[in-house]
């Protein structure tokens, strides 16, 4: 009866253990339109753990009638990095970009921010990141 209790209570405890919820490493898509009448959004990526890389792919549209060009992306944060395809992207039509966020070097409360630069437009399109990290 002893054994039978002592094995309960140590499968409980290392089922205790492991995390019900792990984040992902890639977090779904999320569509913002580069042409658009807003300029801005926030992603928020919620609690993560000091140390943790997270990927979140944004789906970038075309919501013009011509065609779209990205100039540059612009992380304001070494602990930011994007990928793009930079090839032209025709109106109504998307293209992936992956930012990639290291926590290493973070703590607290994280705001960071990405800029979409295409061409033909004055401003920015101004991605911000959101996160806690804890």
């Amino acid at each position: 009866m002893k054994r039978l209790l002592y094995t309960l209570v140590v499968a409980l405890a290392a089922f205790g253990c492991v995390s019900r919820n792990p984040k992902p490493a890639e977090v779904s898509n999320r569509t913002i339109e580069i042409c658009g009448a807003s300029r801005s959004d926030t992603l928020r990526l919620g609690r993560l753990h000091a140390g943790e890389t997270v990927v979140q792919s944004v789906d970038v549209l075309n919501g013009c009638d011509t065609v779209a060009v990205i100039e540059r992306i612009e992380c304001g944060c070494a602990c930011l990095s994007a990928e793009f395809d930079y090839a032209p992207v025709m109106p109504q039509q998307r293209r992936t970009l992956k930012i990639t966020l290291d926590t290493r070097s973070l703590g607290g409360w994280v705001l960071r921010r990405v800029d979409i630069h295409a061409a033909g437009q004055t401003e920015p399109y101004k991605l911000w990141l959101e996160a806690e990290v804890e």
